[in-house]
């Protein structure tokens, strides 16, 4: 079996690092695997540039300048035209997509791609059954054909409201493509099952699944002593996504950090992501990691906290609260999206029902002292990363279903 992987990037944010863990586990399972994308991060000789000659990349470019000034998206790029010609794709048995936008991938080629080859579609978010967003927040209009977007400016934005027509042209086009829908979230594969775009495509869940030999717990005491921080004080992570942070909940860090280091001034504060230099010096006992790329410095980080504190606004099923658990660190968030999968109230960590920095630091500071509750939510989210959320288990889900894609299962 081969399999061509589309994706923005190969192993640079959520969506493309589990697209790359895919990639590279059927590779190493004797599956033929190959990637294209927009941007090469790796040196993987299995990995191409959709738009490899430099001419073409122009004209890519050139095409989502003129669509953007015409508030359109992602409806004509020539590196797309080109795709059947290309030898990856010809050789290929499955066809699989993952993040699609990005002035990368024309969408309005699915009915030529998918009738050659049998398609299947990662959702990373809300966007392929969306007027353009990629979360839609409060907004329902894209159960009934979008227009009137009280969120035009939401990633990734539009000049002008055309989200009625890009509606449309997606229900014109999915019409025509045969697909298979695979959702990480069991949010997201109701979204899909409900949305009058996707519905018409079966759905399958399969979970993102996190490789627990780089991600496991090691000795909290010797992880803080590693990082340079007090081994007995109780600490907190948070991730600061940085500029354009706002869905993550940014906005509320620096009032869940001061309303907890008042309430309880010995803990430590732990902050990691593009955002963290930000905080350099803010208060004696924050500790800026950056951003952690190098995977022995991320399993440290994960595993020196007692809860990471995540208080994202919409989200599918984020790698890093998965990452987290299996390093043995429960999760705090709110009930959204795919946070319910995976965070167990009281068991694997907690939910926080009311989206306001005062009620997470109320939950924070109610946990930080139960020192029997949280080894026990620590042993239970590394239990159950390995129970449903192993990369084994995803890898399998998918060749599964590719499998009975092509009559080879």
């Amino acid at each position: 079996m081969n399999v061509l992987h589309i994706s923005t990037a190969d192993n640079q944010g959520g969506s493309a690092r589990s697209a790359y863990r895919l990639h590279t586990g059927m590779r190493a399972g004797g599956i033929g695997s190959k990637m294209l994308v927009k941007y090469r991060v790796t040196d993987d000789p299995d990995v191409q540039l959709i738009a490899e000659e430099p001419a073409l990349r122009n004209y890519d470019r050139l095409a989502g300048k003129i669509q953007h000034w015409l508030g359109l998206q992602y409806l004509y790029y020539p590196s797309t035209s080109r795709l059947p010609k290309h030898p990856w794709f010809q050789s290929a048995d499955i066809l699989q997509l993952f993040n699609t936008h990005g002035n990368f991938f024309a969408h309005t080629m699915l009915p030529t791609l998918s009738a050659a080859k049998a398609t299947v579609w990662r959702l990373s978010d809300m966007w392929p059954l969306t007027g353009h967003c990629s979360y839609s927040q409060n907004c329902e209009r894209w159960r009934t054909g979008c227009g009137q977007c009280p969120i035009l400016d939401d990633y990734p934005p539009l000049t002008r409201d055309t989200t009625a027509y890009l509606w449309k042209v997606k229900e014109k086009t999915y019409a025509a493509s045969k697909l298979t829908i695979v959702a990480p979230s069991r949010w997201m594969a109701r979204l899909a099952a409900e949305s009058p775009l996707l519905g018409r495509f079966p759905v399958k869940y399969i979970p993102n699944g996190i490789d627990l030999t780089d991600f496991r717990p090691i000795d909290k005491k010797a992880a803080r002593q590693a990082l340079g921080l007090p081994p007995e004080k109780r600490a907190l992570l948070f991730h600061d996504p940085g500029v354009g942070g706002e869905r993550k909940g940014r906005p509320m860090l620096r009032e869940i950090v001061d309303r907890v280091l008042t309430t309880r001034p010995d803990t430590s504060v732990l902050i990691f992501g593009r955002g963290a230099a930000e905080w350099a010096g803010s208060k004696p006992n924050v500790f800026t990691m950056g951003e952690v790329l190098d995977l022995d410095r991320l399993r440290t980080v994960y595993s020196a906290a007692d809860l990471f504190v995540f208080p994202t606004l919409a989200e599918n099923l984020p790698n890093v609260a998965l990452e987290s658990m299996a390093c043995g660190t429960p999760v705090v968030a709110f009930p959204v999206g795919g946070m319910p999968d995976i965070v167990i109230p009281r068991h694997s960590g907690e939910l926080v029902s009311i989206k306001t920095a005062e009620a997470v630091a109320t939950a924070v500071e109610t946990l930080l002292p139960e020192d029997e509750r949280l080894a026990d939510m620590a042993i239970n989210a590394r239990k159950l990363m390995e129970n449903e959320f192993s990369r084994e288990k995803e890898l399998a889900a998918f060749l599964a279903l590719y499998g009975s894609l092509t009559g080879n299962g």
